[in-house]
């Protein structure tokens, strides 16, 4: 099981809470569907906060079926372009999708030490490069490839989080009728 226990995971509201700590007691192929998703679900939410304007279909319309950012993929194409994201989260991010893919439509056995899982998860940068209060020393390498994964998700849904809480409260201070 992963060491990256569930204190380090952003939280919203109970639900978030609960599925956060349902991830340390799943499989490797649960455990990085669900935090796919939150991921996910996060930049959903990131790319929301930038609209100026709502409709009643908004989501039906943008979000699902073929929808303009309806796949992870165009979610996080869409946030590098408006400047959510930077270079190395959008790099970590479209690993972990292909991650998330392969764990969602391979019909093999497969979990984090499964090849090219393992090796797309070396090849995560975000944890060797977060320092600061996210990850607080002393910065042991993470080695584990299902800890890599969830503390890319972790890490990117906080940041996500906050970028969202930010937008919000911009719009609420400058919107004019």
């Amino acid at each position: 099981m992963s060491k990256w226990s569930p204190k380090f995971w952003p939280v919203e509201d109970t639900s978030d809470a609960v599925l956060i700590g349902e991830i340390s007691r799943q499989t490797d192929r649960a455990a990085g569907l669900i935090a796919a998703e939150f991921v996910n679900e996060r930049l959903k939410q990131a790319i929301v906060a930038l609209f100026l304007h709502n409709w009643p279909k908004r989501d039906e319309d943008l979000f699902s079926n073929r929808g303009a950012f309806a796949s992870f993929s165009a979610r996080i194409d869409t946030a590098y372009a408006f400047g959510i994201l930077g270079a190395q989260t959008r790099h970590d991010l479209n690993l972990m999708r292909r991650v998330r893919n392969e764990f969602a439509h391979e019909l093999k056995p497969l979990d984090f030490a499964s090849e090219p899982i393992a090796s797309r998860c070396s090849a995560l940068k975000l944890p060797d490069e977060v320092k600061g209060s996210f990850r607080p020393p002393p910065y042991n390498q993470i080695i584990d490839p299902r800890d890599r994964y969830l503390f890319v998700c972790s890490y990117v849904m906080s940041q996500l989080i906050a970028f969202t809480r930010l937008k919000r409260q911009d719009r609420n201070l400058c919107h004019l009728p």
